[in-house]
């Protein structure tokens, strides 16, 4: 199996593979811009998908995320998840490497966002909820582990599948009429 797509969250990767090799189909066809062609339709794919995901509120399958805790939306001043300061969305970035496409979230939580998962703050992120979220709710103590429940933005899903599937083969139908 050869791989086509990879999703990189610093630690967790997400490789989309077929059982073809895109690099031995450009020799086949003798088309240099097959691959190419492919992987930028692809990305733009992707890159559509992901910020669909995180406009609505759902990962793969349209599985929506789990609602924030009345703490977090005190704190946000909203109800959406994966959303405050926007960055790690501007984050996601792509890179062509030879025949893959390689998407990765540039922000050392991006991780905990996707997978979900426990971590303790910092003294200084506990002064700051404190002082500025639990004394106003009436709870002068300090904070222990936080809890993140999983949020996944990358991930495959069979919408996704298929309109890869239908950029590969509209591409390759040009390629097969261009040398008719």
């Amino acid at each position: 199996m050869k791989t086509l797509y990879t999703y990189n969250t610093q630690d967790v990767t997400f490789t989309l593979k077929s059982n073809f090799d895109l690099k031995e189909w450009m020799h086949a066809w003798e088309d240099k811009n097959l691959v190419t062609n492919i992987l930028k339709k692809s990305h733009r794919l992707l890159m559509h998908t992901i910020r669909s995901r995180f406009r609505g509120g759902f990962g793969p399958n349209r599985v929506r995320w789990q609602a924030l805790s009345p703490l977090t939306i005190a704190w946000k001043g909203h109800s959406k998840p994966l959303f405050f300061t926007g960055r790690l969305q501007k984050s996601i970035r792509t890179t062509f490497y030879a025949s893959e496409l390689i998407i990765t979230a540039g922000v050392p939580y991006a991780k905990l966002q996707q997978m979900g998962g426990t971590y303790i703050p910092t003294p200084r992120q506990q002064i700051w909820m404190w002082t500025h979220l639990l004394r106003k709710r009436g709870r002068p103590y300090g904070i222990g582990r936080v809890t993140i429940p999983p949020r996944p933005f990358f991930g495959f899903d069979k919408e996704l599948r298929l309109g890869i599937r239908k950029i590969i083969t509209d591409e390759v139908k040009k390629t097969e009429n261009m040398g008719t």
